[in-house]
């Protein structure tokens, strides 16, 4: 709740784009993952009509995109549904113009997104990040990065157990996804 109220505070002062979608974003998912439907969709109203550009940072391109594939899934609209590769994909052309001080940013922001799919049981959208990632012309970089490596590693492994109806995670693999969305 302290996060919560740390951007409460933000917001109340936000001044720029980038602020208020980082702000209204991480409240709604916050809303959302407390089954908070009502405040979820009072957050979203307001960041319904804000959109990302180059002005906005990683973070709230991020938590914007995250908050499109929980706010498809929530209201469960078809549209948005499908929708959802198109803001990714509109997210990813942000990073990578953004990508120039870290590489490996567009993977980060692959693997963040990827449990939020899989939280929502989109074997198809979870399997598109993964296609991205493995048509990635520096895949062979983030393969090198431990923590990358092994976040991938489980989310392909999350997304086969999905596939085969067998959506069972060990204590630990629970723990690591609920700490990653976390």
């Amino acid at each position: 709740t302290s996060f919560y109220k740390l951007l409460e505070l933000i917001l109340y002062s936000a001044t720029t784009k980038n602020e208020k979608i980082y702000c209204l974003a991480g409240l709604a998912i916050s809303r959302a993952q407390l089954l908070d439907r009502d405040g979820f969709l009072a957050f979203s109203e307001e960041l319904k009509g804000l959109d990302i550009d180059e002005s906005c940072c990683f973070y709230s391109i991020l938590i914007w995109t995250i908050w499109n594939v929980y706010f498809a899934h929530i209201t469960n609209d078809a549209a948005l549904l499908g929708d959802i590769g198109k803001k990714v994909a509109r997210a990813d052309v942000l990073i990578n113009r953004n990508a120039s001080s870290n590489q490996l940013s567009i993977f980060h922001f692959y693997l963040e997104l990827i449990p939020h799919l899989i939280l929502f049981k989109n074997t198809a959208g979870a399997k598109a990040i993964v296609e991205l990632i493995e048509n990635h012309p520096i895949k062979e970089e983030m393969v090198k990065d431990d923590k990358l490596a092994m976040l991938y590693s489980l989310y392909q492994m999350d997304i086969k157990s999905m596939e085969n109806f067998g959506f069972k995670l060990t204590p630990m693999q629970l723990y690591s996804l609920e700490q990653h969305i976390n």
